[in-house]
């Protein structure tokens, strides 16, 4: 039987709010969201961005539950997707999630998708 691979990627968001300055220091550390700039620039600002922004952004959070719901949201799409794309006696389905600025990282989705022993892999991203 084929195996196949869904990676559903998603930005992601800290699951609480002791992780909302690490998730914004990841989040402006990368190279696609401050375009343009060096390196060290851009880790220097996404450092000072994650604690000037950070304590505003822990009592929104704290307002909402003390974390983000994305990856609970991209769980049950993946439920959804999955039931959507069985039935197929050929081809077994595995579904992984892989958030860009949080964790599951993108690499720990495909480390899961190999682990499956996946032959295909489809890239969705929201």
């Amino acid at each position: 039987m084929k195996k196949r691979g869904i990676l559903l990627l998603n930005l992601g968001g800290p699951d609480t709010l002791r992780d909302v300055k690490p998730f914004l220091f990841r989040l402006f550390s990368d190279p696609d969201i401050l375009v343009g700039l060096p390196a060290p620039v851009c880790l220097g600002l996404a450092l000072m961005i994650s604690q000037i922004k950070g304590p505003g952004s822990v009592k929104i959070y704290a307002q909402i539950g003390g974390g983000s719901h994305q990856l609970k949201w991209t769980r049950a799409q993946a439920q959804g997707l999955l039931s959507l794309v069985a039935g197929d006696p050929d081809i077994e389905t595995f579904i992984a999630i892989g958030m860009r600025a949080w964790k599951p990282t993108i690499e720990d989705g495909l480390r899961e998708l190999r682990a499956q022993g996946c032959e295909e892999l489809v890239l969705l991203d929201r």
